[in-house]
């Protein structure tokens, strides 16, 4: 008798079988390698318990009559290296089904969570699978990569293998718009400042524990050095080349896979506004945020940016008047004495996501854990 095992992504089986030998061949058709394992509950196993299976590539396993026991894949998995070369034997693991020994073979041992002999336990899952017997019996699949759909208060994540991040920017305004990029620590991302069409996106990738800072310029002109009437960089030229944008201007700030591998970002107003925008995370369950309302259209004079008659950005109260009071300076510099002033709440009620003052923490950061992109939208 023979069994085939499509490993699409996740297999765990038990079988008991009769009188005839029965041949497993377990098939990867995943787009990475998976360490396929078996244990034994009664009975001999012939063939090696765990072994390395790069994507495309089938073993065979035998298992003689009256055999029992189970079949898993593990993924991903890793070793360290030797400072003389070679990988350490006793350092190997795996983030799921991992049998807990630090060796690639089980010697007997199940994939975590736990599997004793003559136990069945609900596993979870990890890895979509199908079972397709040669003697034309029914199979069985569960194809569907459970993990997609997966509660953030039961999966499993990558925690400590951090992964890069694309910020897709999209430019929804009906005009051109200069979006720009700030690194503050950490590797730089893959851009600090390009032009956008309207309605035309492009794509920044930022490494792991990038932290950093989006923005857009507007009405920006190449006629003598390159400037923009809101968000210039100052480094005259399309790209910013590590130079920060003047305010006012709406910040979208990152810390990239920071405190519990998680990523850190907000919507900050605390030096003033010039365009709407809305952050979407692609991780599941992530909590989006935007500013999309025009605040500068109820901006105060006071505070207004004006070009031509037209008020194209608006400041914050700090910057237009620089008062401890309203820059949380001084006696001012903590949460118990810096309170919300009538400006900082002109910006807070029309976006009540946004950083209005510097201590609007508990309203205003947001949180994912590191291994997903964003869609940053201008003029949602």
């Amino acid at each position: 008798m023979e069994i085939r095992i499509l490993l699409v992504i996740f297999f765990i089986a038990s079988f008991i079988h009769e009188s005839d030998s029965t041949t497993f061949t377990l098939t990867n058709h995943c787009p990475y390698n998976i360490w396929t394992a078996n244990l034994t509950f009664t009975g001999p196993l012939s063939s090696t318990d765990s072994i390395a299976q790069p994507s495309q590539n089938s073993r065979v396993i035998s298992a003689p009559p009256h055999w029992s026991g189970r079949i898993w894949a593990r993924a991903p998995c890793s070793q360290l290296v030797r400072a003389y070369g070679g990988q350490d034997p006793k350092t190997f693991s795996c983030k799921t089904r991992d049998c807990e020994i630090n060796w690639e073979s089980c010697f007997g041992k199940g994939g975590v969570p736990g599997i004793g002999r003559g136990q069945n336990y609900e596993f979870g899952f990890n890895i979509p699978i199908k079972v397709i017997p040669s003697s034309g019996c029914p199979t069985t699949s569960c194809i569907k990569d459970v993990n997609v759909d997966c509660a953030n208060e039961i999966a499993i994540t990558n925690v400590g293998e951090s992964q890069s991040t694309t910020l897709t920017i999209t430019n929804h305004c009906p005009f051109t718009i200069w979006p720009a990029i700030l690194t503050g620590s950490g590797p730089a991302a893959s851009s600090t400042g390009f032009e956008l069409a309207s309605q035309a996106s492009t794509e920044v990738t930022a490494q792991p524990h990038w932290s950093g800072r989006v923005w857009a310029r507007t009405q920006c002109s190449n006629s003598g050095p390159f400037s923009c009437k809101t968000g210039d960089c100052g480094s005259n030229q399309i790209s910013c080349n590590g130079k920060g944008g003047a305010p006012p201007v709406t910040l979208i700030e990152y810390t990239l896979a920071g405190s519990g591998n998680k990523d850190f970002f907000d919507i900050s107003l605390v030096d003033g506004f010039n365009l709407p925008v809305k952050v979407v995370p692609s991780g599941r369950g992530c909590q989006s945020t935007s500013c999309p309302v025009d605040i500068n259209a109820a901006c105060p004079n006071e505070l207004a940016i004006m070009n031509g008659g037209a008020k194209i950005g608006c400041k914050s109260a700090c910057l237009a008047f620089g008062k401890p009071e309203f820059c949380c300076t001084g006696s001012f510099a903590n949460a118990n004495t810096c309170k919300p002033s009538s400006y900082s709440q002109i910006f807070k009620s029309r976006c009540p996501q946004a950083y209005s003052y510097a201590f609007d923490d508990k309203t205003s950061t947001f949180t994912c854990p590191n291994g997903g992109n964003y869609q940053i939208t201008f003029c949602p």
